[in-house]
């Protein structure tokens, strides 16, 4: 054997149909490999034709299984069971015990069973990880001995890569804001949430009015503070209602995005604004996915513009003249009214009862 080493035995455990003699494998000890992918379903430690094979033994009274390099949430279960430290439990007559410690989780079978049965324990143990940002490295060594109670195999080797996956940001908390004609710029949303569970920074943002959307009116607004927004920069397109929000570099956290995003502002320019309401989409990117969509709602109160009146006349009037129009230039509008009520005109000033008249012909 290399190095030297003698084999006592013949016993040894096979995972999958690689034997574990280290003479005869190309790459002694690496008997199975598996691939954890995140969210992913648990892999099986072992493959469905790993076996135990004894020349002179019909049956196994012991087998340790352990996972020498465990990183925070892996977990083990046999049979569908969970594994923590303590468990314990006896399938087909053999009874396992489990403890963990800084990392090792070890698995201790113990009963007389046919090495198909210790087969059969070895094949329904699986490896997970139950977090949404897992440790890839280091590579999962999982060790497998069992022993006839003379002697214990070689060592055979399961070794899991764990393959993390980009989890999107989430964004939570809409809002609604009544925004009245001509008020100041207006913050749409001071109470979003953002959060991202396996990125500490992101890359961009874009908040929209996606509906009720009046060009020339609407305007959203943003103005970084440094202190708590870092380098986020924004661009607005009056034409479509977006505001765009980039950080070079994607260098902003997540707490300075959710203070920017907490900033951005709704303003209304017109003296007649259309009162439907307004929804502004939310979504943020950590260079690799979008988050989810949240809304806020603006509900937009019109106020009444006054009539006005502009363009004043003098007129020169002759004693027993025919009655004048006393302007004809005067102009009448109003910003959010196509119709008026009423008017009054009134000699204001040197008033003479019984001389001075006005008159009117529709």
């Amino acid at each position: 054997a290399p190095g030297g080493a003698l084999l006592v035995s013949a016993d040894h455990a096979a995972i999958d149909n690689v034997r574990v003699l280290t003479y005869a494998d190309a790459a002694p000890g690496r008997d199975w490999t598996a691939t954890f992918t995140e969210d992913g379903a648990p892999v099986a430690i072992a493959g469905g034709s790993s076996s135990v094979v004894d020349s002179d033994s019909t049956n196994m009274v012991s087998a340790q299984v352990v996972l020498t390099n465990g990183q925070a949430n892996d977990l083990l279960r046999i049979g569908g069971t969970a594994l923590s430290n303590g468990s314990t439990g006896t399938i087909n007559g053999v009874t396992y015990t489990v403890s963990v410690s800084g990392g090792v989780t070890t698995i201790n079978f113990t009963g007389s069973a046919t090495k198909a049965v210790y087969a059969g324990l070895i094949q329904s143990i699986t490896f997970e990880n139950t977090s949404q940002n897992p440790t890839g490295a280091p590579v999962r060594d999982i060790t497998v001995t069992v022993s006839d109670g003379a002697f214990t195999s070689n060592v055979a080797h399961s070794y899991i890569t764990v393959v993390p996956v980009n989890d999107a940001p989430v964004l939570a908390v809409g809002s609604s804001l009544n925004y009245t004609e001509k008020a100041a710029a207006t913050v749409i949303n001071g109470a979003i949430t953002v959060a991202d569970v396996d990125n500490t920074t992101l890359a961009s943002a874009t908040v929209a009015i996606t509906g009720g959307f009046v060009s020339g009116q609407d305007l959203l607004s943003f103005t970084n503070v440094p202190a708590t927004m870092g380098n986020i920069t924004a661009s607005y397109n009056a034409a479509t209602g977006v505001l765009t929000l980039s950080s070079a570099g994607n260098t902003a956290t997540v707490a300075q995005w959710q203070a920017a995003l907490r900033a951005v502002q709704y303003a209304n320019a017109s003296d007649n604004p259309s009162t439907a309401a307004r929804t502004v989409s939310y979504t943020v990117n950590d260079s690799a996915d979008n988050s989810n969509t949240i809304t806020s709602t603006i509900t937009v109160v019109a106020v009444n513009d006054a009539p006005t009146l502009t363009a004043g006349s003098t007129l020169n009037y002759t004693e027993n003249a025919n009655a004048t129009p006393i302007n004809g230039a005067i102009v009448v509008a109003d910003l959010d009214n196509t119709t008026l009520a009423s008017a009054t005109v009134a000699i204001a000033g040197n008033y003479v009862p019984g001389q001075d008249v006005l008159s009117f012909t529709n």
